[in-house]
């Protein structure tokens, strides 16, 4: 996923190179402070997401893009919820708070792909851990069968294992440590491996 950085704050633009560098096939192809460099389609052209700062993210900008063909999806970075209702109705893919979780970006980055910018490269964890039984847990993606929500934790089904892994988290929360491409929730209270499935009745 190709990644043009447009932030006047060069401490959120080190934060996010820093993200970057833990995801394999993530690149950064364009990088400024100020937004009157990218009003140019080849500087642009490369990129699948442009992160912005409120600085940087005008309207005369937005218009811009939704000109180019192939425009890069727009990604406002810490936009406080009052510049973002004002700017309702531009298109805007996303918002992101940092500091966030290497889990947020690379949720982004999978929906992103899913909208058709470009396939994914790039490799994360493969596994996680829960807190179970006073006790930190490792689990491996490519062992979960599928997962329970019972109201405030969670149970955690996996391959060559009698009992499941029970974590004190929601099932929302486990949900979000998941990769989207991997697992999916079927009902509020169950999320399952998608390769896995044999039969849907």
């Amino acid at each position: 996923m190709n990644c043009a950085l447009v932030l006047a704050d060069q401490t959120l633009s080190q934060l996010l190179k820093r993200y970057f560098s833990q995801l394999r096939g993530a690149a950064v192809v364009f990088e400024a402070c100020s937004c009157e460099k990218i009003f140019d389609d080849s500087v642009l052209g490369a990129a699948d997401l442009l992160f912005l700062d409120d600085l940087c993210l005008q309207e005369s900008l937005v218009g811009f893009l939704n000109e180019m063909e192939n425009a890069p999806l727009l990604v406002g970075v810490n936009i406080s919820p009052m510049r973002q209702a004002e700017l309702g109705n531009l298109s805007v893919f996303s918002y992101l708070q940092l500091p966030a979780s290497l889990e947020k970006l690379i949720g982004l980055f999978d929906l992103a792909a899913r909208m058709g910018k470009k396939e994914v490269g790039f490799s994360r964890q493969s596994f996680f851990f829960v807190k179970s039984d006073y006790k930190i847990v490792k689990i491996n993606f490519s062992d979960i069968l599928y997962c329970e929500g019972m109201k405030d934790y969670t149970q955690i089904f996996l391959e060559h294992a009698d009992n499941p892994v029970i974590s004190l988290q929601n099932l929302k929360s486990v949900c979000e440590k998941l990769p989207a491409s991997q697992f999916l929730r079927v009902h509020r209270s169950f999320c399952v491996a998608i390769d896995k499935i044999d039969i849907v009745t």
